[in-house]
């Protein structure tokens, strides 16, 4: 009976205790999540917030962004630059074809490659410093060369094929008499000589300057090439000066030397013909040819002393006289310069 009963009370405190086991593990999980809640880290009722510090890695990735982004719009201009320049050979490879079979016309196609073309080459002004060379053949003045002429050029590109510009040149030359050569017009000297007036005009030395402007226009015969040849021509003012540097005579009889000079102004016009040859898009070279035709001539004298008894009166007239045949012969002149593209 007894044992019964033992068993009856262990059974009860058995179930007893797994009933409550369950409220134990609640209240200790409660206790637990309490306990996590108190050590967390406070929150700031008044609101400050302090903002992450970027480091030096984020600096180094916005910065590497960047150089990326600007390097993919480099390759992206390069590639439509190119896409340009195909597109214009295959709209002219059409034009070809289509003007060379059955005569269709192609006329939109190649007015969309022309202003494609256009529209890629933006520099269209020209400065052309030049070196040149002159020969004067005339009366008188056959086979007379210059010294080395300067000259700049400024130019622009009205269309693809025309230019209108300017241009400016300086030619020097020293011109000596041997054997009286330049005086043939009038035997001064033997006149002179049967009264011992002792003149010599052997060795006199005259210097020659002229200062050309001049507007000018070319027709360039090639347009996509980098070699392209031209003609031209040039309306052109000169201003010329003739001066004695040195002169040979010995004079006797109270004869004495004189400043005597001379400067005329006359209008040429000029026809041209040449090449530019292009090395990048910026730079090229240039030859030309020139041939200068007189379209006026006019000279007058400048003497200090006049008619006061000295060599002047003669000196002018060689003066003046040359001066009319250099300015009336025909000049022909090369020039070699560089080409620079604005």
């Amino acid at each position: 009976m007894k044992t019964t009963l033992n068993k009856k009370l262990a059974l009860g405190l058995t179930f007893i205790t797994l009933m409550g086991a369950p409220g134990i593990y609640a209240f200790d999980s409660l206790v637990e999540d309490t306990s996590n809640t108190y050590d967390s880290d406070q929150i700031d009722v008044d609101g400050t917030f302090e903002e992450k510090r970027e480091s030096q890695a984020d600096k180094l990735e916005k910065m590497r962004k960047k150089l990326e982004q600007k390097n993919e719009d480099m390759v992206s201009k390069k590639i439509e630059d190119m896409r340009i320049k195909e597109e214009i050979k295959l709209t002219r490879k059409l034009h070809s074809a289509f003007n060379g079979g059955g005569g269709l016309s192609s006329a939109p196609a190649f007015n969309a490659a022309k202003k494609l073309e256009m529209d890629s080459k933006e520099k269209k002004s020209l400065v052309v410093p030049t070196l040149g060379y002159a020969q004067y053949d005339g009366n008188r003045v056959d086979g007379f060369e210059s010294n080395m002429s300067f000259g700049v050029a400024m130019e622009n590109m009205v269309t693809p094929r025309i230019s209108v510009g300017v241009g400016i040149d300086y030619t020097t030359m020293n011109i000596t008499n041997k054997d009286n050569s330049l005086y043939p017009f009038y035997n001064y000297n033997n006149y002179y000589n049967q009264y011992n007036y002792n003149f010599n005009y052997d060795d006199d030395e005259i210097n020659y300057k002229r200062l050309t402007l001049g507007v000018r226009s070319k027709f360039y015969m090639a347009v996509n090439s980098s070699v392209r040849p031209f003609i031209g021509g040039q309306l052109s003012y000169n201003r010329t000066n003739l001066k004695y540097d040195k002169r040979g005579r010995s004079q006797g009889y109270g004869f004495k030397e004189d400043d005597v000079a001379a400067s005329g102004t006359n209008f040429t016009g000029t026809a041209m013909i040449g090449a530019d040859i292009d090395f990048t898009d910026s730079i090229g070279m240039t030859v030309e040819l020139d041939y200068a035709k007189a379209l006026t001539t006019g000279f007058n004298s400048e003497s200090d002393d006049g008619y006061n008894y000295s060599s002047s009166i003669y000196d002018e007239t060689v003066l003046e006289t040359l001066g009319e045949a250099l300015e009336e012969s025909d000049v022909t002149t090369v020039k070699a310069g560089v080409v620079f593209k604005f």
